[in-house]
Order: C-alpha cells, then structure tokens, then sequence
C-alpha cells in the first residue's frame, strides 16, 4: 500500500473518529447547560441574594459558552477542521490553554458553588430547626390548655352525673343483695336527682311488700302444718272407720250367708227331723272338732294377744324417743335463739350468721311440730293397740266359753236329739223368721258396702287433700326462704 492510500485510510478514520467526538462533546454541552440552568433556577428560588454566587454563575455560563464556541466554531465539518489542521497547530495550542485556564476556572466556580451550597445548606437546616422548635412550643401550650379543659370538664361531669350515678349503683346492688333497710339522698334536683328520689321510693315499697310476704308466708306455713296435722288425723281416723266397716261389711255378709244357709236347713232339718237322732253320734262327733277347733282359737288369740303387746311396748320406746326429740329440737330453739342474740350483737359481721340461726329455729319448729304429730299418731297406736288387746282378751274369754258350751252342748245333744222329733212343728216357724232375717242381712250386706265405697272415696279425698296441703306448705316453705334472705325494717 503506497503512502497516499494509508493517508486516505486514516483520513477516513479520524473523520469517524471526529464524528464521535462532535456528537460526545455536543451531548455533554447539553448536560453541562442543562445543569447550569437547574443552579440559577435554584439559586433564584431560594432567594440565595449572594452576589458572589451569581457572579460565579455568570461566569460559569460565559466559560462554557466560549467552550462550546471553541467546540463547534464555524459550524464547520471535521472534514474541513481536518484539512486546516496541519496549518492550525498554532491557532489549536492556544485554544488548548484557552480551555484548560476555562477548565480550571469552571471547577473552581464550581468548588465555589459547592461552598455556597453548604452555607446555604447549614442557614435553611438552622431555620428549620428554629421553626420546629417554635411550632413544638405552641403545640405544647395547645395540649397543656386542651388538656386543662378536658381535666375542668371532666370534673364537673363527675360532680353532677357520674358520683350521684355511682351512689345509685351502690344504693342498687345493696338492694340486690337483699337488705331493704339501705337509704339514699337526693343531691340534686336534676335527672339524676329524680332516678335516686325514685330508686328510694321503689326501696321503701319493697320494703313494705317483703315484710308482708314474710309475716304472709308465717301464717301460711303455720295454717298449712296445722291443716297437714288435721289432715293426717282424719285419714288415721277414717282408716279406722273404714277397716271397722269391711270388717261389720265381711260379717254381715256371712252372716247373711249363715242366714241363707240356715233357711236351707231349717228346711231340711223340716223334712229329716227324723232322720236328726241317726246323725246324732256324727253330731257329737263334729262337735269335738269344733271344741279342738276353738282351743286353737284361744291359742291363736292369745299369740295375737302377745303381739299387740310386744307392739305397744315398743309403741313406749318411740314416745320415749319422741320425747328425746322434743327436748333436743328445744334445746336446738334455745340454742339457736342464743346464735340469733349473739349474731345481732355482732352488727355486720353477724348478719350471715343471723340467717343460719333463723333457719335453724324455723328446722326447730318443725321438727317440734313433726315430733308433735308423732307422738299424737304414736298414742293413738296405742290407743288401737290397747283396745285389740282388751278385745282380744275378751275374744279368748269368749273362746273358752264357747269351748265350754260346746263341751255342754255334746253333753247335752242327746237330750236335744230326743227332743229334735218334738220340735218339728215349731221348725216351719223358725225356717219362716230365718228367711226374713236373711232378707233383712242381704239389705244390711248392701247398705255397708255402700257405705264402704262412700268410706273409701272419703279417704281417697282426704289423701288428696293432704297431698295439696304438702304441696302449699312446700310452697310456703320455698316462699319463705326466698323472702328470709332480704332485711326489712
């Protein structure tokens, strides 16, 4: 290659090369005027008024347009600045110590800048800090005066509603806890005022209410033990009645069986009247059965006898025991009378104790009224027992006689079978009044079953009633509990 192509070859390179250059130094003209005209901008708005800084910008500003002229003088291509380069080293040298004195003065400018910037910097960082501190003064006396506001109508607001308020919660929880005897003032003659007037007026009516119910469920509980102690007695007695009359009932009804029997047999003791003397020896017979029959009878009776003995003698050990329980619910009264003085003498710390001692002697009371119904129901077992036994002995003496008249009614038989021929003509008349008193023992037989139906529904209804009077004075007795707990004057 001769020395004329590599010229041409490097010529088109540099003009590349040249052609970078131009679009670089173009692209960082604008930044540099771009970043000159945001520090004037700023300098302005700030209202900096610093002569020396404005100096300094202008100055700035006339550097870099004389480094841009140099950049782009003429407005000439690379191409043509090339071909004046060989003749230009002179013109070229100076403007490179042009540029580089315009270099030197733009950083100095520009380390200027910087300095003034800090200052200006440190100047607005003091009056922030200063006006912080004056709006954090004002804030801190808004809050103080705020809060003294607050404080001075937070204490008015519990001097007229929340005290008079909360007195009337109290007032309300003692009357929940059950002590009527609590009062209240009226303050103030406000809303307030006139719910405390109320929540007192509601005291004292239930106040009156409560000790009418206390004093009502007394006379309840006191009329329904009585009513329980009649009711009681009435179906003991009615028992009574009613097992005398099944017992006159099973009675007359074999007695109107023996009747109907023995107008069957006044009719055939009418037609074998003399057949009577051949069924003499039977008759004896028959009659020593019925003497054996009636010794054990007696000897029956008299272990009946014994019995009722043995259960009256143990009829006295319960009184006795009744007894021990009378005195021991009186002692118990007594004690509980003196727990009662002694928790009124305690005030306050006693009231609890006052109520155990009320429950106390009202469980005292009962017992005492139960042992009370014991003991009657106990003598009048007694009473019973004592009157089967005198029956019962009079029943074995009447059994021994009987054993006694069979023995002379055997002796005597055969007199009575030689008689029996004699006595046929009187048997139509005793047949006729045995059939009349067999009518008459059917009408008696039905007339006491009546009256044992009638006997019946009277103890069905008296258990009835007895039932209902438990039930009321169950009643009475959950009533009276749940008024005890409450205090009235």
């Amino acid at each position: 290659m001769t020395n004329y192509g590599r010229q041409m070859l490097m010529a088109g390179e540099e003009e590349k090369i040249s052609s970078i250059k131009t679009d670089k130094i173009a692209q960082t003209a604008k930044r540099i005027e771009s970043s000159l005209g945001t520090l004037a901008s700023f300098s302005y708005e700030e209202d900096m008024g610093s002569a020396e800084l404005k100096t300094i910008l202008q100055k700035m500003e006339t550097d870099f347009v004389l480094l841009r002229s140099v950049l782009t003088d003429g407005k000439q291509s690379l191409a043509v600045l090339r071909s004046q380069w060989l003749g230009e080293q002179k013109s070229l040298s100076l403007r490179n110590n042009a540029l580089k004195e315009t270099a030197d003065s733009l950083t100095a400018s520009l380390k200027n800048i910087q300095l003034s910037a800090d200052r200006v910097r440190h100047q607005a960082e003091e009056e922030a800090v200063q006006t912080s501190q004056a709006a954090e003064w004002v804030i801190s006396v808004v809050c103080l005066s705020a809060i003294a506001f607050m404080i001075l109508v937070g204490t008015l607001i519990i001097r007229r509603i929340v005290i008079p308020i909360n007195k009337a919660v109290a007032f309300a929880i003692i009357i929940s806890n059950g002590d009527l005897t609590a009062e209240i003032q009226k303050d103030h003659d406000d809303e307030v005022g006139n719910l405390v007037s109320k929540l007192s007026d509601m005291a004292h009516n239930l106040n009156a209410l409560i000790g009418q119910v206390q004093r009502s469920g007394i006379q309840v509980t006191s009329s329904a033990t009585e009513l329980s102690a009649t009711s009681r007695q009435q179906e003991a007695v009615m028992r009574t009645q009613l097992e005398s009359t099944n017992y006159v009932v099973k009675s007359v009804g074999e007695i109107s069986s023996i009747s109907e029997d023995l107008v069957e047999t006044m009719k055939k003791v009418a037609s074998m009247s003399d057949q009577t003397a051949d069924f003499a020896s039977s008759g004896q017979s028959d009659l020593s059965h019925m003497e054996e029959a009636m010794h054990h009878m007696e000897n029956a009776s008299k272990s009946i006898s014994g019995k009722l003995e043995a259960i009256n003698e143990k009829a006295a050990n319960i009184t006795s025991v009744v007894t021990t329980i009378t005195k021991v619910a009186d002692q118990t009264n007594l004690l509980s009378l003196n727990a009662a003085i002694e928790a009124e003498k305690a005030g306050e710390y006693g009231r609890g104790f006052t109520v155990v001692a009320r429950e106390i002697r009202r469980l005292a009371d009962q017992t005492a009224v139960a042992t009370l119904d014991i003991d009657q129901m106990v003598q009048e077992m007694q009473s019973a027992v004592s009157a089967g036994v005198m029956e019962m002995d009079a029943f074995i003496t009447e059994v021994q006689r009987s054993a006694e008249n069979v023995g002379k009614i055997s002796m005597q038989l055969s007199r009575i079978i030689e008689q029996v021929k004699a006595l046929s003509p009187s048997f139509e008349g005793v047949n006729e009044s045995m059939q009349f008193q067999a009518q008459n023992a059917q009408q008696i037989n039905s007339s006491m079953l009546n009256l044992s139906e009638e006997m019946q529904q009277t103890v069905d209804s008296l258990r009835e009633s007895f039932m209902a009077i438990e039930q009321l004075n169950d009643a009475a007795s959950g009533l009276q509990d749940e008024v005890s707990r409450f205090r009235v004057m």
